[in-house]
């Protein structure tokens, strides 16, 4: 079995011996993902942990669609492994092929405490994001 698909099936273990044994942390699938992208979206937390560990790239963009991990880890509400990521380095105002940020996926979503992260330093496209989200969303809501 593949690094990736031992992640995907969320084997801890596996994914331990394979790192062990020399597979490539960095390796990507047929979608461009890697195996921290997909633990980021699966939401576990203990194969993040052990990916980060070994050097895996928090900001490696999927070419396709311009998502990293973060972006993964908002879209599914993971508040966890988007603290764990953000304390390893990856980049908080990266946007995806449509401009979008993780503060304004995690907007979107409504993810409050995404949002309000205490270990997110959203930089000053906070307050331009926000104001976006508030006009759309008020504008869509016919008020």
């Amino acid at each position: 079995m593949s690094l990736l698909n031992a992640v995907n099936h969320g084997n801890l273990e596996l994914v331990r011996t394979l790192l062990q044994n020399g597979a490539d942390v960095n390796q990507v699938d047929n979608y461009g993902d890697t195996p921290l992208i997909i633990a980021s979206n699966r939401g576990y937390l203990d194969i993040v942990n052990v990916l980060i560990q070994k050097n895996a790239n928090v900001n490696y963009t999927n070419i396709r669609c311009g998502s990293t991990a973060l972006f993964w880890a908002v879209h599914m509400g993971k508040s966890d492994i988007v603290n764990v990521l953000i304390q390893n380095g990856a980049k908080v105002n990266q946007a995806d092929i449509r401009g979008d940020t993780p503060l304004l996926l995690a907007s979107k979503r409504g993810y409050p405490d995404i949002v309000k992260n205490p270990f997110t330093k959203w930089s000053n496209c906070k307050l331009k994001y926000k104001f976006i989200y508030t006009f759309t969303f008020s504008w869509v809501k016919g008020k």
